[in-house]
């Protein structure tokens, strides 16, 4: 195996005690990390950190690169200090040069998140990539803070965010071991046969308050360890029109998105015209409505059955949640227990999963199909379809009703075709000549009659 199965980057200045006689931040991370890295890998574990740590203004010297050179992964501690260091960069850079920083859809490199930052001012190779935040986010008008292990409030959650970091290291370190027939703890091999499937697709758990973090990194955690990718992270712009670019980057590809509701509103973006979850789950709803029927998006909703101490502003929110004031005919409701949300994003994903797969199926046996029968010359054109078809034929004045049924068939993997298209034709005659052509075409028709009088 390599000599260090983890390198950490860190400057200088992150750890300096704030009071005599205290360790250091970073060296009771290093030592932590350490620790439990071993126990999960069953074997010594080697945690590099550079002690003296050479200031901004000295060589990068060949220890420094030899000992990323031998580092499976590199863990870098980000503040606003690391950033602004060159010489951070370039270890971060050398690190990147060496072997090939993605394993999949992981990377070599993690980020652990000690300070608040600025998202966009992450480094390139850390962009778009699921952080370790090892502070608790300040709700509006208030102040971050850092986990501590010197205060008996903050420590469990230090602990906690790191035993996230040593589980999804661990797992990477142990799967780059030269020897693949080496035994591994069980703790890090946590792969579910359920989801396997989905692992191409991608969830979006939206940021929440602080009052339910904990229940969104408990979801995160059963994500990762599942092989689901997952994003985004928790930092955002504080520019409003910046943050909307941002969300619409980071939801692109989901399949599925889940945002956690809890009593406290959340912070806000300047000029923002709501908290953060809130914009997200608005957000979201937006981008789901604009999906192509064949790319849907689905939405989970979960709040605790009794939400404590609701604010005026969140419980007004929460109420018109619950009305169905703004859920979409693809978005789930769930009031219950941490367990239940966990249990219905995992079948959730088993179900987009075989509805894929099925429509995988069937375009290889369309294509099968296609190949093996002679072309008949007299056949309507478009006859062979990759997918089931259905021809969905509604009134005009269905609106959002008929295209919320057309996005939920999509959902299953059906080829939706509207009789709202019919419009673009010209005359009537060729309006229905399109219509009985689509009929002759479709696997199966659906007749939508909603707000509709019958004559």
């Amino acid at each position: 195996m390599t000599s260090q199965d983890v390198f950490i980057s860190y400057a200088h200045v992150d750890n300096e005690a704030l009071l005599e006689g205290q360790e250091g931040w970073i060296a009771i991370f290093q030592r932590a990390l350490q620790k439990r890295l071993g126990q999960l890998l069953g074997r010594q574990a080697v945690v590099w950190w550079d002690r003296q740590r050479l200031t901004g203004n000295q060589y990068f010297d060949e220890t420094i690169a030899r000992a990323c050179d031998e580092a499976t992964v590199m863990v870098s501690v980000v503040t606003p200090r690391y950033l602004k260091s060159d010489y951070c960069r370039k270890e971060v850079a050398h690190f990147a040069a060496g072997k090939p920083l993605k394993v999949g859809d992981r990377s070599r490199l993690f980020h652990c998140v000690k300070t608040p930052v600025d998202r966009q001012a992450l480094l390139p190779q850390m962009e778009h990539r699921l952080g370790y935040e090892f502070f608790r986010a300040a709700e509006a008008g208030g102040r971050f803070r850092e986990y501590d292990v010197f205060d008996p409030e903050l420590k469990p959650l230090f602990m906690a965010a790191l035993e996230d970091l040593a589980q999804d290291v661990g797992k990477l370190v142990a799967e780059l071991e030269p020897n693949p027939g080496a035994p591994r703890h069980s703790s890090i091999t946590l792969k579910s046969d359920e989801t396997s499937r989905a692992a191409t697709q991608r969830v979006f758990v939206a940021t929440t308050s602080v009052d339910v973090k904990p229940v969104r990194e408990c979801l995160l955690r059963e994500l990762t360890a599942r092989g689901v990718p997952v994003s985004p992270g928790n930092a955002w712009s504080e520019d409003a029109a910046a943050f909307t670019a941002e969300l619409a980057r980071a939801a692109a590809g989901a399949c599925l998105s889940v945002h956690i509701l809890g009593g406290s509103y959340g912070a806000s973006p300047e000029d923002g015209e709501g908290s953060y979850p809130v914009l997200q789950f608005e957000g979201l709803r937006r981008l789901a409505g604009e999906r192509a029927a064949n790319e849907p998006l689905v939405r989970i909703l979960w709040m605790p059955r009794d939400v404590q101490g609701a604010t005026e502003k969140q419980q007004k929110f929460l109420d018109r949640v619950r009305a169905d004031a703004t859920l979409g005919p693809l978005d789930e409701l769930l009031e219950g227990s941490e367990e239940e949300l966990k249990e219905r994003v995992i079948s959730k994903l088993a179900t987009l999963a075989h509805a894929e797969k099925e429509r995988q199926e069937r375009e290889r046996k369309a294509a099968e199909r296609r190949a093996a029968e002679p072309t008949r010359g007299d056949a309507p054109q478009g006859m062979a379809l990759a997918v089931a078809k259905v021809y969905v034929i509604s009134a005009d004045d269905e609106g959002d009703e008929v295209e919320a049924v057309e996005r939920a068939l999509g959902a299953q993997g059906f080829d939706v075709i509207s009789s709202l298209e019919l419009a673009e034709e010209e005359t009537e005659a060729e309006r229905e000549a399109r219509h009985q052509q689509l009929l002759a075409e479709c696997d199966g028709c659906l007749i939508y009659h909603g707000a509709t009088k019958l004559s």
